[in-house]
């Protein structure tokens, strides 16, 4: 009877953990991806627009942040399609990152700000590339998830037949221990009544068999000890009055 709560316990703490992931890759997903559809082209622009230096801009502690939130997604994506698309997002963060050097040292060398736009529109196609590759893997988290809803659905049947079978197994078992006990303490009762009525008709060479029953052995063996006894008297009895006899 215990096994279906271990088993409950267990599939509940996989599927908290797999819904525990599931709910945090997306939200990491849908965080970097605002991160990198606004903030990295906002940040870069702020630089090309001349309202701050490039050494002085936060483009890189950005790419860095997004560079983290996706390896951490990695090592707690189970689903390798989903891996995947990871794969693509951090490839692609690297091209970006290539893209915010190039515009560095364009910026160091006087590169016209023509230049400068260009790269910063390479830089928000890469952007827009890494989103919609996001996008793509918060839906098929979400999908993981709707399946390992339907998992759990079936995991929830299997152990209500499982507890369905135990259930009448025990059942059977208790019927049948219940049948064993009454008819185990029935029958060496019966026998020491028939035991008792031979007694008292006279036969006195009769013996009950001990059950094997703690509580009814000691009765049995008295009972023994009794007839015995009895038979015993009976017997000097005899001899007493053939020697009197003879007398």
């Amino acid at each position: 009877m215990c096994f279906p709560v271990f088993y409950i316990v267990f599939i509940s703490w996989i599927a908290i953990y797999r819904y525990d992931n599931i709910i945090t890759n997306v939200s990491k997903a849908n965080t970097i991806n605002q991160i990198i559809k606004t903030d990295i082209a906002n940040e870069l622009w702020s630089i090309v627009a001349g309202n701050k230096l490039f050494k002085d801009g936060s483009q890189y502690v950005i790419l860095s942040r997004v560079k983290n939130g996706i390896d951490e997604m990695k090592t707690s994506t189970q689903v390798p399609v989903n891996f995947n698309y990871l794969e693509v997002a951090s490839r692609a963060i690297q091209t970006l990152e290539g893209y915010v050097d190039r515009l560095g040292e364009q910026i160091e060398k006087g590169a016209p700000v023509v230049e400068n736009e260009a790269v910063l529109d390479e830089v928000r196609s890469v952007a827009t590339v890494v989103s919609d590759v996001l996008q793509d893997f918060i839906v098929a988290e979400i999908e993981s998830g709707a399946k390992t809803n339907e998992d759990i659905k079936n995991y929830s049947v299997v152990l209500m037949l499982i507890q369905g079978v135990i259930t009448l197994i025990m059942i059977i078992i208790v019927v049948r221990t219940l049948v064993f006990i009454s008819e185990s303490i029935r029958q060496p009762i019966h026998d020491m009544e028939s035991l008792s009525s031979r007694i008292a008709s006279g036969d006195f060479g009769a013996r009950v068999q001990l059950p094997d029953i703690e509580e009814l052995d000691n009765l049995a063996k008295n009972l023994n000890m009794m007839v015995g006894k009895i038979q015993e008297l009976i017997d000097e009895n005899i001899r007493e009055q053939q020697n009197l006899k003879k007398s």
